[in-house]
Parts: structure tokens; C-alpha cells; sequence
């Protein structure tokens, strides 16, 4: 006598073994796939993926210098500037200036399309923390 869920384990392997045998059947004892060439694999999450230049864009947080109360000299891409909290320079914005363990820390956020990071940036030490972020823009999802 089975109990319920030998017996479940049962009619689900029946219900799969009597498909593919169907299918073999069909196919004349080859996969549905195997003369067109299709090899199955995993479908990309779009929403996981990067766009064209964001990944290296997400990697380049930028450097900061002179570092004071409620603003710092920033440069990123190339390109200096002075910011205030709430500022952004190529995409990365200044959310904060704190005192972390002795050292003035900047704190960068960045979005793109479907990802972002946060970075940490001292003046002596550059970036000590990058901690990517698995969403974007939300008006992009």
C-alpha cells in the first residue's frame, strides 16, 4: 500500500515518462531538437543584465579630495569639481560626508538602468567599500 505521497511521486514520474516517451516517438527516437541544431540553455534575466558600458561605469566610483563639512572636491570621468551633499558628478551622487573610524568619508551612490552601488571614498585610501545594489532607476523596470 502506498501513502499519499509515494503515490504522488508515482503519477508525476508516469505523467513525465509518458511525454518524453511521446516525444521520442514522434521525433523518430531523437530529441525534438537535435536535427535543428537548438541546444536549450537559460533564458537571461534582462532585469540582471548590464547595459552597454554600465558595469564599467559602476566601477569607476569617483576619487575625492578635500574633504569638509557638507561639501569635497570631487573627480570623476576625468572631470573636477566642488560638491555639496545631493550633487552628482557623472552619475555618482554624494549622499553624505561622514567621519567613519577617524577617516572623512564620502558616501557615492550611482543607479543605471537595472542595477546600482553605493561606494565609500576616503581621500588617503580611495574607495574602502563598494556594495552593489541589484536595482536600478525603478521608473526603468
Amino acid at each position: 500500500m502506498f501513502d499519499r505521497r509515494e503515490f504522488l511521486q508515482i503519477l508525476a514520474s508516469t505523467a513525465a515518462a509518458s511525454v518524453v516517451g511521446s516525444a521520442e516517438t514522434f521525433t523518430g527516437g531523437q530529441a525534438p531538437h537535435a536535427k535543428s541544431g537548438y541546444k536549450p540553455s537559460t533564458i537571461p534575466n534582462e532585469y540582471s543584465l548590464f547595459l552597454d558600458g554600465e558595469e564599467e561605469s559602476l566601477k569607476a566610483a569617483p576619487q575625492a579630495h578635500d574633504l569638509k563639512t557638507g561639501r569635497l572636491t570631487a573627480t570623476a570621468a576625468g572631470r573636477t569639481t566642488t560638491l555639496r551633499v545631493g550633487e552628482i558628478i557623472d552619475g555618482w551622487q554624494l549622499l553624505a560626508i561622514s567621519n567613519m573610524n577617524g577617516a572623512d568619508t564620502a558616501v557615492f551612490e550611482k543607479h543605471v538602468a537595472h542595477r546600482g552601488a553605493i561606494a565609500f571614498v576616503t581621500e588617503e585610501r580611495g574607495t574602502i567599500a563598494y556594495i552593489p545594489k541589484q536595482i536600478g532607476d525603478l521608473e526603468k523596470i
